[in-house]
């Protein structure tokens, strides 16, 4: 209140109270007009700057976002932001600490808001079809492989008995004769390899009494031939093929039962078995001619019980 407007307000009471009260009604005037300056600065600002506290119904400068505890949210701090109010954590904020932006910042780096996401159901119906799918692909596949590793083993199963029979039967060769018909001319045992691996001529036998055995040891390739002669001289000229075994022809001797029994195998280290050839033409072996080896028998020790 100012001078003039003061003196004319004490003029106009003058008329009507005495000295002493018009003193006491300006000094209540006085006191009043000191307060109502006062409650004029107090009166508080319309947002809140970086680091003051920001409540429900006073918030934030612009730039600035109140950011309260989730566990409680009726008051927090302006921080530098979109604006707006967020809760972070369950940690309570205190508004009236000097590194308050700094706790604030560790506060939200630390801590996670929970959020409620709502769930698209044609995605999940996606997601879960996929996953039934991917089970069913994952059992097929399964199933496929065991089925396979059946398949496979009972061919191997298969192999293995065809491959046991083949060593049983022994190497198809074709073993034939021609004999001697006079001096100087010899006997000849013609070997043809019928099989498609290789077989191993291991030594011959002189029918019938099995004497001078004469060792060989020669690999027959698969289609190849090997010729065993008897009845030639040391001195006559052969070739690859040809192998000598005797100075004397088998055949020439007249004895009941006289020719030839070849040793042979797939290797020299597996059993070997007999191709007999006799001078008369007649065949002593099993199967259909000459193909069918006779599996060669060992004596029996009758020292064993």
């Amino acid at each position: 209140m100012d001078d003039a407007r003061f003196d004319r307000f004490v003029r106009m009471l003058a008329t009507r109270v005495s000295r002493r009260g018009a003193v006491g009604v300006a000094g209540t005037l006085a006191i009043a007009g000191i307060r109502g300056a006062s409650a004029n600065q107090l009166t508080p600002s319309t947002c809140g700057a970086s680091g003051d506290v920001c409540t429900m119904l006073m918030g934030c400068c612009d730039g600035l976002t109140c950011v309260t505890s989730a566990i409680n949210t009726n008051y927090g701090v302006c921080v530098a932001g979109e604006g707006g109010t967020v809760s972070i954590g369950t940690t309570l904020i205190s508004p009236f600490s000097e590194n308050v932006e700094q706790e604030v910042a560790a506060i939200a780096a630390s801590e996670t808001t929970s959020t409620t996401t709502t769930t698209d159901p044609t995605l999940e119906r996606e997601q879960r079809l996929a996953e039934i799918k991917a089970r069913k692909d994952a059992r097929r596949s399964k199933q496929k492989t065991r089925r396979t590793t059946q398949k496979t083993t009972q061919q191997t199963r298969r192999d293995d008995r065809q491959e046991a029979r083949e060593l049983r039967r022994g190497p198809k060769l074709v073993v034939s004769l021609s004999r001697s018909r006079g001096e100087g001319d010899p006997d000849v045992v013609r070997i043809i390899n019928r099989d498609d691996i290789s077989a191993f001529i291991s030594g011959v036998e002189f029918l019938p009494d099995r004497r001078d055995r004469p060792k060989i040891e020669r690999t027959l390739q698969a289609g190849d031939s090997l010729f065993l002669l008897s009845g030639l001289p040391n001195d006559t000229q052969f070739q690859a093929d040809e192998v000598l075994l005797s100075n004397q022809a088998v055949c020439g001797d007249s004895s009941q039962g006289a020719g030839y029994a070849v040793a042979a195998g797939f290797s020299e280290f597996v059993e070997n078995h007999e191709f007999i050839v006799l001078c008369d033409g007649s065949n002593p072996n099993s199967g259909d001619g000459n193909n069918g080896p006779r599996k060669k028998r060992r004596k029996r020790d009758k020292n064993k019980s």
